[in-house]
């Protein structure tokens, strides 16, 4: 080779060689600025997309169990006939009748024995009413009375049956079964002489003591009989 080729030969090489590392460049420059980190090389956030349509509603649920029957309530307190329970009045008062109104208005009932062979020796049946007044001797009511005697060997059985009434609502009625010492009038209207437990159970006038009760005290003299609406115990 001569001096010329040699020369030639080195150049060449170097253009070659200069040519591959611009090459080289090239390529590493373009890789960096695809690959970069370089911020300036990032572009900004685009805009948030639209809201996307709301998709279809699930199936339904199960229905849940039903709740427990409610306690029921209580009766309700429905209209009643029947009578008024008793109740105890504090007192219904002090009456009295004359015992000249009984005899002037008493009557007597005929009686007469059904058997030839009866035990009954005599048997008067009275009936008789008075006028009742209260402790001012004002009138109030009524009071009667029937007296049916049964004259036996035995003695006299008599079975008085009083009814009494006033305006205020007292209303009392109570049987007497006594034995008496003889038929005199003044006897029987004696025969009154009681005591009893008694309930108002019939509705007259202002009804003030229907369905009370009351311990009665009947109480005779040779004028009056006295009658006294005790409070009952």
């Amino acid at each position: 080779m001569t001096g010329v080729s040699r020369r030639t030969f080195f150049v060449l090489f170097g253009l070659v060689v200069l040519a591959l590392i611009a090459l080289a460049i090239a390529l590493f420059a373009g890789a960096f600025g695809v690959h970069g980190t370089n911020a300036s090389s990032v572009g900004a956030i685009g805009p948030r997309g639209a809201t996307g349509a709301q998709g279809p509603a699930g199936p339904s649920g199960s229905p849940g169990p039903s709740g427990a029957p409610g306690t029921p309530g209580a009766n309700g307190a429905g209209n009643s006939t029947a009578t008024r329970p008793k109740t105890i009045a504090a007192g219904g008062g002090t009456y009295h009748v004359h015992n000249s109104d009984l005899v002037s208005s008493m009557i007597e009932i005929p009686t007469s024995n059904v058997s030839g062979g009866s035990t009954t020796i005599a048997s008067p049946y009275l009936a008789a009413t008075a006028p009742v007044y209260n402790t001012k001797n004002v009138k109030v009511g009524e009071f009667s009375a029937t007296f049916l005697s049964m004259q036996t060997a035995d003695g006299i059985f008599t079975t008085i049956t009083n009814s009494f009434t006033t305006t205020s609502g007292l209303v009392v009625t109570w049987s007497t079964p006594t034995k008496v010492s003889n038929l005199e009038l003044d006897t029987l209207t004696k025969a009154l002489a009681t005591q009893k437990t008694v309930d108002v159970t019939t509705q007259a006038g202002s009804a003030t003591f229907y369905g009370d009760t009351f311990n009665l005290a009947v109480s005779a003299s040779n004028s009056t009989v006295t009658f006294r609406f005790n409070a009952a115990t």
